[in-house]
């Protein structure tokens, strides 16, 4: 083993070389080690002195400080995407739903122009989810004509989904903080699908099959409550 060496104040030169010297001798600390970096294996010592020691700590501390502020954020974020991710889940499955019942419903039900069309049922559905809290949902036209002054496009969102999808695009999406809570905005178009369509829409007759006329606008919440009013 070897021996800790020894600091002589003899060999000191001035007042203050003799106490630093004598510090150093009676702080210094030993501590075996086995770690093998191409030296003989066995007991090794580490001398490091109060101040050293209190330094190595404190280093350590920050790097754990760090380390563990990262995995928190990394965590934090890794929730959110799976909220996030959960969100866009819902839009396509309800986007199927609302879709499907809508063509559905046309296609059986609606014969001619006396008949309420289901266009029109949808936005009572739409306005009871929207009173429950569960998300918002419009109706929004993408042709230029709508079929109604409702059906215009609200908010910088959905004037920007209108054009969008008017140039093809097939579907947009924004996220938005509201009081808190992220809300998920998504617009995705409504294509004439058949003949019906152009019943009650004279204006679609020479719209190509598959061209967006209008779109639903979604207004889903993330990680909150729904909020309907974005804040200004």
């Amino acid at each position: 083993m070897n021996a800790i060496p020894h600091y002589s104040v003899t060999d000191a030169k001035s007042d203050l070389d003799i106490r630093f010297r004598r510090s150093i001798t009676d702080n210094i600390v030993r501590f075996p080690y086995t770690h093998n970096f191409g030296v003989e294996s066995g007991d090794q010592l580490m001398l490091l002195s109060l101040k050293q020691q209190s330094i190595a700590f404190l280093f350590a501390f920050a790097i754990c400080c760090t380390a563990i502020a990262q995995d928190s954020e990394t965590k934090d974020d890794t929730k959110k995407d799976v909220l996030l991710e959960r969100t866009r889940r819902e839009v396509r499955m309800l986007d199927d739903l609302y879709k499907g019942a809508i063509v559905s419903i046309t296609q059986h039900y609606v014969n001619d122009k006396e008949t309420i069309p289901a266009g029109t049922a949808f936005k009572s559905l739409f306005v009871a989810v929207e009173k429950k809290g569960w998300h918002k949902v419009r109706l929004i036209d993408v042709s230029g004509e709508p079929y109604s002054d409702e059906n215009v496009a609200e908010d910088e969102f959905e004037k920007m989904a209108v054009k969008a999808l008017a140039a093809g695009k097939a579907s947009v999406e924004k996220i938005e903080v509201r009081d808190g809570t992220r809300h998920l905005r998504v617009a995705t178009p409504i294509p004439v699908v058949f003949e019906k369509c152009v019943m009650c829409h004279d204006n679609y007759a020479d719209v190509p099959e598959g061209k967006a006329i209008g779109a639903l606008s979604y207004t889903m919440p993330i990680d909150g409550p729904l909020v309907l009013k974005p804040a200004k």
